[in-house]
């Protein structure tokens, strides 16, 4: 029978571990986000720049030469490598898988929609489907349809939106009430990633925010035992029991059981 301080000993173990195991992710993440940002600009689309910063790549866009740059968004080339290191993908091919989503996204930020702009796109995704093996959809037998499909998604307007918005400055102006909720094992919205630039938007004097993180749940909080994407569909439960009630007291001890809607 195990004592309770050997298994006091076993999970202090696991701990440092996984702390372990997140720095170098973590170094090994940003690694690639500066080589990628490097590439970038080794042979930038006109006008626009790409400036690696920590985590973050920052997308710039100019008019009028280097003094009229303006930030018009912010991406983190890290969903793509979080669910291919989960996948068990070789590192070598996910720092590919980086550079090839990077680069995706950096040209749909640019609006193009020409024959060139779709053919380049369509390449891209026989790549990364060919680098990171998902499970095809089943109305989709071929390659080139599924990576047709991507690239119209990934040329519309509101990807393209999607891509640039930042909603920090909004979030920033904000003097609502905010609860955040996270899994741990969200491996498309990583809350290691996307908490920290959410509390410094929302901090201040006076703010009422509250951020939540459940380790064992993924991106659609559910219990999860990997997070990846194809494991949602075989999940029995639809949302952790906690998450709703986690909401329901936190919206009854703020406004009451007579709460109305305030935009």
């Amino acid at each position: 029978m195990t004592t309770l301080a050997e298994a006091l000993t076993t999970e202090r173990e696991k701990r440092r571990r996984e702390a372990e195991d997140s720095a170098t992710r973590r170094e090994v993440g940003r690694a690639v986000l500066q080589a990628l940002a490097q590439r970038l600009n080794a042979e930038p689309l006109p006008t626009w720049f790409f400036i690696s910063k920590g985590d973050e790549i920052l997308v710039a866009h100019t008019k009028n030469g280097a003094a009229s740059r303006q930030h018009v968004g912010t991406w983190v080339v890290d969903q793509q490598m979080r669910l291919a290191r989960a996948a068990g993908v070789d590192p070598a091919a996910v720092a590919r898988a980086a550079e090839l989503t990077g680069r995706a996204a950096d040209l749909a930020t640019t609006g193009r929609t020409d024959p060139a702009a779709r053919g380049e796109l369509t390449r891209l995704y026989l790549e990364l489907e060919r680098l990171l093996p998902a499970p095809p959809a089943p109305d989709l037998a071929s390659p080139q349809a599924r990576a047709e499909r991507q690239v119209t998604v990934l040329l519309s307007p509101a990807f393209r939106s999607d891509l640039l918005y930042d909603p920090r400055p909004v979030l920033a102006r904000s003097r609502q009430p905010v609860l955040v909720l996270g899994g741990g094992r969200d491996l498309q919205t990583a809350p290691e990633v996307n908490f920290p630039p959410l509390r410094a938007a929302l901090a201040g004097p006076g703010r009422d925010v509250e951020m939540v993180v459940w380790p064992g749940l993924n991106h659609l909080l559910q219990p999860a035992r990997t997070g990846l994407p194809d494991e949602y569909g075989r999940i029995d439960t639809t949302l952790d029991e906690r998450v709703p009630r986690k909401i329901a007291a936190w919206v009854g001890a703020r406004f009451g059981p007579r709460a109305r809607w305030a935009p």
